[in-house]
């Protein structure tokens, strides 16, 4: 998951969003918004894993809900059609050789 990504629909819905809502297994920063969607059909080096980039994750409704009380709070589904004109948010990746990955490690295009 983009960091990056996340700031921009906190941005554009004018609310907090916490990454957590994504549940997802990596998060990183430092990129643009969207930046990883360049990514498909690439693989990526961090620390000493290499992942295959497959595809932009389709979101369901379970991030409309906050993390904390389980409410749904957020129209993401709505905001990321109507303003971003998809309804994807982060990426599906396969490891294709295995190795550590550490808070603070670089992402490379391979």
């Amino acid at each position: 998951l983009n960091q990056g990504s996340n700031d921009e629909m906190a941005h554009v819905m004018e609310q907090d969003i916490s990454i957590k809502r994504w549940r997802g297994n990596i998060v990183f920063s430092g990129l643009e918004a969207w930046r990883e969607f360049d990514w498909v059909g690439q693989q990526i080096r961090i620390g000493t894993a290499v992942l295959d980039i497959k595809e932009p994750i389709t979101r369901c409704m379970a991030p409309t809900a906050n993390p904390d009380t389980g409410q749904r709070d957020a129209n993401i589904l709505g905001t990321l059609i109507d303003r971003f004109g998809h309804q994807e948010f982060g990426i599906y990746a396969t490891v294709v050789k295995s190795g550590h990955i550490k808070l603070g490690d670089s992402i490379e295009v391979v």
